[in-house]
């Protein structure tokens, strides 16, 4: 003890009795009793630390349960065995940095062939991006039903070409050449929109552009794409206006890489091409659409008979823009200027009738001018389909755009059955039939109505013009002088919904005057631009048409049977109807071309034994009666 005081002496400079009396100096009753209530106040802050860590334990414990019971939404893995996942989440960082120099590849070979730097794509959010926030480039690899242009030109998209046993999908070492092979040809596709000399010319006969072959093969050679050496190139340019927002027009491009095309005739072989399709923003108000064909058979051989060269539209907001602010209100749209450039080897003349072969060889069968025109009617429609009502209702509102989606399915099922094979599908059930009459046999599995339907076809020339016919088969009035089914009566049309800017193009309900059939109405769709018109209609019964107007979700269990009358310009002179733009005196006569279709229940079994020859052979004398009784209420029963 003596020891430690000395020591503390040593360090204070104090002595032992120094320090005893200091302390004994402290003890005064007041700092003891400060004392105590310090000892009882920290023991109460210490219980109360003790019930508040109590508490957070408990947290924590809670917080940690739930924790183990998240789960990714992309994978669905528990976050709290991501440790087991690192070798997947390595590999998929891997693949990511691939793609990110395939992608790198694409900026240097577009900048490289536009002569300037791209802008790259931002990065998305897993999910579905829409229009409104996708990046401004885009190229379609696999294909979505979306809006497609099916009034004119029969465009079916599909999510896989007719022949999955030659296709097998795209395989991860073909991206990278259906990238460069999309990007590279978008600048071709620029200099034919942009550009007319030295590329495209005049035409002394009828004002159109044609391309100047030469040229453009010294331009851009291309590797021979048919072995056939009679397959020939058609490249048509033509411009026009369309009333539309600009981005809802370009988001009905971005849905297909699969496209089958028909005019509106059996006699004309469809179309069909597998293509890339290319969707770049060049500006604020300029957009480029650009198709080009891509060899996904290799190996094997495609089964296309048409091969697309670059091609597309160029889209121009003519008011800086402002029609993307009129995307929800389609009536007060304002204008695009819109240029197609078609630019196609085709091999498919020997498949055409030769009644449409000037149809097919002037490109207004399959060139610019029929998009363009196409484009024109499709969204005319979208307009009238979106806008005020210009007719008095008979019910509400919702049930005008029932009507309006129950005709366009009666449309597009009659477009179904326009493609027609050459030869009978069931020779014994043909037996007979003139070879100018197309014969098909069609199975059904729609909801509540299955069946065998038969479908026959005829076209013929009629000396008059594109609008005379129309006129002539929108009238009702004329109807008995050429629809057998009319019993030789008059009709009646109850109710009328326009769907263009023409009178003619409507659609209508329409009451027959039938003894003992005073429940069938018919729905009826008509509408007609400068190279064509179409005459749709089919028998339902009238309590279909009240379930359609009254039901709250779209009917599709309702069984439609279309027929129709076709009109095309026949591709030999001006029709009358501004459908060229020749400025040459033609001294060939004015004509049309008119198919007659018609389709009949065969049997409800779907088994093609049961097929009949009774069926078919009426439908044959019907529409072979029809085409008589048109040629003679147009006072030309001689023509061919």
């Amino acid at each position: 003890m003596a020891k430690k005081a000395l020591v503390l002496k040593k360090t204070t400079n104090h002595s032992v009795a120094t320090l005893r009396n200091n302390f004994n100096s402290l003890k005064t009753p007041f700092p003891v009793v400060g004392a105590v209530e310090y000892a009882q106040s920290g023991k109460a802050d210490m219980s109360a630390l003790r019930a508040e860590n109590e508490r957070v334990s408990r947290e924590n414990l809670a917080l940690r349960e739930s924790l183990n019971k998240v789960k990714c939404q992309g994978c669905g893995v528990s976050s709290s065995k991501a440790e087991e996942h690192q070798p997947s989440l390595h590999r998929l960082q891997v693949e990511n940095d691939k793609l990110k120099e395939e992608l790198e590849k694409v900026y240097n070979v577009l900048a490289n062939a536009m002569g300037k730097p791209v802008t790259q794509i931002p990065s998305f959010s897993p999910g579905h991006v829409s229009l409104l926030s996708m990046p401004e480039e885009k190229i379609s690899f696999q294909g979505t039903r979306g809006s497609s242009i099916d009034l004119n030109i029969a465009l079916g998209n599909s999510k896989s070409p007719p022949s999955p046993n030659q296709f097998n999908g795209i395989q991860e070492k073909d991206i990278s050449p259906m990238i460069e092979t999309a990007v590279s040809a978008v600048p071709e596709l620029l200099k034919l929109l942009q550009i007319d000399y030295p590329f495209w010319f005049k035409s002394r006969i009828d004002g159109r552009y044609v391309i100047d072959n030469c040229v453009y093969d010294w331009k851009y050679p291309k590797v021979n794409t048919s072995k056939n050496v009679l397959a020939r190139m058609e490249s048509s340019k033509v411009s026009g206006l369309v009333r539309m927002s600009a981005t809802r027009l370009v988001e009905m491009f971005l849905d297909s890489m699969y496209g089958k095309l028909h005019v509106l005739s059996p006699l004309v072989a469809p179309r069909e091409f597998f293509f890339l399709r290319y969707c770049l923003q060049l500006d604020p108000q300029s957009w480029v659409i650009m198709d080009v064909s891509y060899d996904c058979f290799k190996e094997y051989t495609s089964p296309y008979r048409c091969w697309r060269l670059p091609s597309g539209c160029m889209i121009q907001d003519l008011h800086n823009g402002k029609s993307k602010a009129r995307h929800d209100q389609p009536s007060k749209s304002v204008p695009l200027m819109v240029t197609w450039v078609e630019n196609v080897v085709a091999d498919d003349e020997s498949l055409n009738h030769p009644l449409y072969s000037e149809l097919v060889r002037s490109h207004q069968a399959y060139g610019a001018k029929r998009w363009v025109v196409t484009l024109q009617r499709m969204c005319e429609r979208i307009k009238y389909s979106m806008g005020p009502r210009t007719t008095p209702s008979h019910g509400p509102e919702g049930g005008r755009m029932k009507i309006m989606r129950l005709s366009q399915r009666m449309v597009k099922n009659f477009f179904a059955i326009l493609s027609m094979p050459d030869e009978p599908e069931f020779p014994n059930l043909s037996e007979g039939n003139s070879s100018d009459i197309r014969i098909s046999i069609r199975k059904s599995n729609e909801e509540g109505h299955p069946g065998m339907f038969v479908c026959a076809a005829t076209s013929l020339w009629l000396p008059q013009s594109l609008q005379t016919l129309f006129n002539f088969f929108n009238d009702g009035r004329l109807r008995a002088q050429w629809d057998v089914l009319s019993n030789g009566n008059q009709t009646n049309e109850i109710a009328q919904i326009r769907v263009g800017t023409h009178p003619g193009n409507c659609i209508s309900l329409i009451q027959p005057f039938i003894p003992h059939e005073q429940k069938t109405l018919i729905l009826q769709e008509s509408c007609i631009d400068s190279l064509g018109a179409l005459v749709v209609y089919a028998p339902i019964h009238s309590s279909d048409i009240n379930s359609a107007i009254n039901s709250e979700e779209n009917k599709t269990n309702i069984q439609i049977l279309p027929s129709g009358i076709l009109i095309s310009v026949d591709g030999r002179s001006d029709n009358g109807t501004g459908a060229s733009s020749s400025t040459a005196t033609t001294t060939k006569s004015v004509g049309s071309l008119v198919t007659v279709v018609y389709q009949l229940l065969a049997c409800e079994d779907l088994t093609p034994q049961k097929l009949q020859k009774e069926p078919v052979a009426n439908l044959t004398a019907l529409i072979r009666t029809t085409a008589q009784k048109i040629q003679t209420a147009l006072g030309c029963s001689g023509s061919d």
